[in-house]
């Protein structure tokens, strides 16, 4: 997944606004090199939208939760970034496109409290042997395309709104449906979720300072996903020299033996919204 470069304009502004411009210009067809914007607030940042010629005629996409771009201002804080691949109805650009969806509130979890809400992005996915694509498995160019689309997921780096982004974490997706006992969460085996951390920042020095002299909070230090599933889980051995006395109970390597259902569920715990 690639919408690298962005515009130099898109490069220096706020990663909120850069969301939401490319978001646009996903739903729109419209070069976000051509997209301009201003204002602080939400409802005056739409409005320029609205009124940018480049987008005259066009039909946006649902706006974000204006709540939501406020608190992204500051610190992201249970601020989510969600998009969902689609699969293209004409398959000479590739397998799918990308659909943002609209910023909005989740629960806040231990790793986005760690390193930043605004370094995990949240993708639905059909699931491989879904319905939703049957083309893709009737041979032709895409007769090996189970092998492509995990070679894509797992083994590539992402490049998305100036970052660099790798997959983590997979599981079913699940939607609310409403019943007469409430609200309940639905399991959908035709589509997976999938969470991305941003390792690294794309931008140059120079640009980071002009984030910077914007107020922008979200810093993007280089940092591995192992780094971050390490300080997760924790599965480090103790020293041949230590005992379990001389380590804390939060240092105690105790996970090292345990099963793997436990790792998915301690994953599954840190990035539950």
């Amino acid at each position: 997944m690639s919408l690298e470069p962005l515009p130099d304009e898109l490069r220096k502004a706020r990663l909120r606004e850069r969301y939401e411009v490319l978001r646009v210009s996903l739903h729109t067809g419209v070069d976000a090199a051509q997209i301009k914007w201003r204002g602080s607030s939400y409802a005056e940042f739409w409005e320029s939208l609205r009124a940018c010629p480049a987008l005259s005629g066009k039909s946006l996409p649902d706006p974000s939760d204006p709540k939501a771009w406020e608190q992204a201002s500051e610190d992201f804080t249970r601020v989510y970034m969600r998009g969902e691949l689609v699969v293209e109805e004409k398959y000479g650009k590739g397998f799918f496109k990308l659909v943002l969806h609209p910023l909005s509130f989740g629960d806040s979890n231990r790793l986005g409290r760690q390193f930043g809400f605004h370094r995990f992005f949240r993708l639905i996915i059909p699931a491989i042997s879904s319905k939703v694509v049957p083309k893709l498995s009737r041979g032709g160019p895409y007769e090996d395309y189970y092998e492509q689309i995990v070679d894509w997921l797992a083994g590539t780096a992402h490049q998305l709104l100036g970052r660099t982004w790798s997959a983590f974490w997979m599981q079913d997706h699940a939607r609310e449906k409403k019943t007469r006992y409430g609200k309940q969460q639905i399991k959908d085996s035709q589509r997976k979720d999938v969470v991305l951390f941003a390792t690294e920042s794309c931008h140059t020095e120079e640009e980071m300072r002009s984030l910077k002299s914007l107020g922008q909070s979200e810093e993007c230090p280089a940092t591995t996903t192992e780094a971050m599933l390490k300080w997760l889980v924790y599965f480090e051995t103790r020293e041949p020299n230590q005992t379990k006395r001389q380590k804390t109970e939060r240092e105690e390597p105790q996970n090292i033996d345990q099963m793997y259902l436990k790792l998915w569920s301690r994953i599954k715990l840190g990035t539950s919204e």
